[in-house]
């Protein structure tokens, strides 16, 4: 495996387990919200962000610059660090 598919699957586990360790816990009437930090150190990541079992109640762009685009997509726009905080 190449280095940059190495470092595609890393950040790919990384981001899923963040989003596993998001879900709201439902208890006696009553709904956690999660707040989770996504960050890539270089690249121009691009995508949409789903939440099983919550909603996304607040997205927003913390470093690096890039656009919202609908219900939960973003791109960066231009290469370096790129975070994203989330408000589940």
């Amino acid at each position: 495996m190449n280095t940059n598919a190495r470092l595609k699957w890393r950040g790919a586990a990384a981001f899923s387990l963040c989003l596993i360790s998001a879900w709201p816990i439902l208890g006696a009437d009553k709904l956690i919200e999660k707040h989770v930090a996504i960050e890539w150190l270089s690249g121009r990541p691009q995508g949409q962000i789903r939440v099983d079992r919550g909603n996304l109640l607040e997205m927003k762009i913390a470093r690096g610059k890039g656009t919202l685009q609908g219900p939960g997509g973003f791109q960066a726009i231009q290469e370096g660090p790129f975070r994203m905080e989330l408000r589940i």
